[in-house]
């Protein structure tokens, strides 16, 4: 599963700030865009990554680049988002070749995770093509936390 698209939505929650989005990932061998809408789908933010890095475009015509999306997103919006962890994570599977603890529900299936510092916590899976994957995901750490609705996954037919 290298070529997908999720829309569904985010809520982030820090020790300073809180907000909510629409979100649509677009994932493609190489390379993503995701797209983070408001609630009346203007654009808020787009973030851009590839094998060159980086890029986070903003609706006044801003961008920024960066190696990594983690010091990017500190820096721009004040919070990090584990980014090269929930490509993996939102499709319900660990990070390979890294420690973990995992708990599976009755169906075999990640229930809860914690990796890389983050616990992931998994509410209820949806089917899409045949495989079966996470509708709602849930990361905490460190006073963060990030949770993700998925409202529909399209695997193998995105365009673009």
């Amino acid at each position: 599963m290298t070529r997908w698209e999720l829309r569904g939505r985010i809520a982030v929650k820090g020790p300073r700030a809180a907000w909510q989005a629409h979100l649509v990932w677009r994932q493609h061998p190489g390379r993503f865009e995701i797209d983070l809408l408001s609630a009346f789908g203007q654009h808020l933010a787009r973030l851009r990554g590839d094998a060159g890095g980086i890029e986070l475009l903003l609706p006044e015509g801003q961008r920024y680049r960066a190696r990594d999306a983690e010091s990017l997103l500190q820096e721009r919006l004040g919070w990090s988002l584990p980014l090269a962890g929930l490509y993996h994570w939102v499709r319900g599977v660990p990070v390979p070749g890294e420690g973990r603890r995992r708990v599976l529900d009755a169906a075999g299936r990640l229930a809860a995770l914690e990796q890389q510092g983050w616990r992931i916590d998994y509410g209820r899976y949806r089917s899409a093509d045949g495989f079966m994957l996470p509708g709602k995901v849930v990361l905490v750490r460190k006073g963060l936390r990030l949770r993700l609705v998925v409202d529909r996954w399209t695997l193998e037919t995105v365009k673009g």
